[in-house]
């Protein structure tokens, strides 16, 4: 049942009690509570408030949970990434380090081969060398034990053969000849003007085909102008009809000439230079004639070789060779001759 507070005779029951029957005005009554639909709505709005902050509270833990995930994936990741570039760095310079000792090892292999190589054709060099070393002087020997039995040989221990000795004062030269200390000595002392000079032995024969030696050297004087050398098949009536001269000087030098009155002199070989002569050595020369062929050697080496037909027997003799007023001493010691 509802009621009007506002009109009393639509209100017939009401009973009305004075105001003093109480003492005071009784409290207002409680209002009523919401209606049931406002909780609802509330509880609801609470709901959703509490799902949105729940899911807030999910993303965030979602969040923070997947950042986690891709903080220790990327962490991974790199550490990964650092293992596998450091693996690969380490690799890179383990394959370079074995490169590097392979490349090494092979360079040492190179140049041990190559040291070995070449000591050993150092060693082969020296053994042939040596070999031809040792045959040179097997054949030297083997020359001179040859020409140790000549048919005719002097070691000037004295003058038994009567070589043409002597005081000479002439137009060209002064001084003496002489066979002393084992040499046969020609000391010139003043010199008048360039000349050369010959001598030979007692009993000598002209000669055809032979071979012939004698050891020289220039004792004092000028290497380049005082030389000294053998004359070859000189004409039955001397000299100026025709011979042949093999002249050595200790500066290097030596010739080959031919001389007659008529025409002079032919210098076959020119001025040469030889290796072979030595200075303020001996020297040994040798001539060996075989008709029209001629091989000259200075101490066992062939330095030259000829043929000429122009004077086919003669006479040999020692003879020195001075170009200028210079005095001199030279000593020949040693002769062989072979007739062939």
């Amino acid at each position: 049942m509802s009621a009007d507070p506002q009109s009393a005779e639509s209100q017939p029951n009401k009973i009305d009690f004075p105001d003093s029957l109480f003492g005071e005005t009784p409290p207002a009554p409680a209002p009523p509570p919401p209606p049931l639909e406002d909780v609802s709505d509330t509880r609801r709005d609470l709901s959703v408030i509490l799902a949105i902050l729940l899911g807030i509270c999910c993303l965030l833990l979602a969040a923070g949970g997947g950042g986690y995930y891709l903080f220790n994936q990327y962490a991974a990741t790199q550490t990964a990434q650092s293992m596998v570039t450091s693996q690969a760095i380490e690799k890179a310079q383990a394959t370079n380090l074995a490169y590097a000792t392979g490349t090494a090892r092979a360079v040492a292999v190179q140049a041990t081969g190559t040291a070995a190589a070449q000591v050993m054709r150092a060693t082969a060099t020296a053994a042939a060398q040596a070999t031809l070393e040792a045959r040179a002087a097997a054949t030297v020997i083997a020359r001179h034990t040859e020409q140790a039995g000549y048919g005719f040989t002097d070691p000037f221990d004295d003058n038994d053969n009567h070589w043409n000795a002597g005081e000479e004062d002439n137009e060209f030269w002064v001084g003496d000849i002489r066979v002393e200390n084992g040499a046969y000595i020609w000391e010139v002392k003043t010199v008048k003007q360039a000349f050369i000079g010959w001598n030979n032995y007692e009993n000598h024969e002209a000669q055809a085909d032979f071979d012939v030696y004698v050891d020289a050297r220039l004792q004092s004087g000028d290497p380049a102008i005082n030389c000294y050398g053998i004359m070859l098949r000189e004409d039955a009536e001397g000299f100026k009809q025709g011979a042949y001269t093999f002249s050595v000087c200790e500066n290097g030098y030596y010739q080959v000439s031919y001389y007659t009155e008529a025409d002079g002199w032919d210098q076959i070989s020119d001025w040469q230079t030889s290796s072979a002569i030595l200075s303020g050595e001996w020297n040994r020369l040798e001539v060996s004639a075989r008709g029209a062929h001629f091989v000259f050697r200075i101490n066992d080496q062939e330095v030259f070789a000829m043929d000429d037909s122009r004077q086919d027997k003669g006479f040999i003799s020692l003879y020195v060779d001075f170009y200028e007023k210079n005095p001199a001493v030279v000593w020949f010691d040693n002769f062989g001759l072979q007739n062939r």
